[in-house]
């Protein structure tokens, strides 16, 4: 009992430090793993690809905005979610020379 209430404990930690995990595919292949902690009100780059760019925000203490930039098109796409525990944020974009995907869990439920 005592082994399950610390594992929940440093899940809530982990989540409130705002440590998350994001995984990009492209074509159902790994392109990047990313971990990173993100204070509150701040955007940092997870990552570039391409023609993409690949931001995160903390909103709050468990919401989370991604914010993908195209500059090929140009565009912007922006997902959000509240990330914790075992729940994830999840993009995707379909085109007929791509299929890309990024899915971002906090650390303690980490995939």
């Amino acid at each position: 009992m005592k082994l399950k209430a610390a594992i929940i404990l440093l899940t809530i930690l982990s989540t409130a430090q705002g440590s998350v995990n994001c995984i990009a595919k492209k074509d159902s292949q790994t392109i990047w793993d990313v971990s990173k902690t993100i204070p509150e009100q701040k955007k940092v780059l997870l990552s570039r690809f391409e023609e993409f760019s690949f931001y995160l925000k903390r909103i709050s203490r468990f919401e989370y905005e991604l914010e993908i930039y195209d500059k090929f098109t140009p565009a912007r796409n922006y997902a959000s979610a509240t990330i914790w525990n075992k729940s994830t944020l999840n993009w995707s974009l379909w085109r007929r020379d791509i299929l890309l995907s990024i899915s971002c869990s906090s650390q303690g439920g980490k995939r």
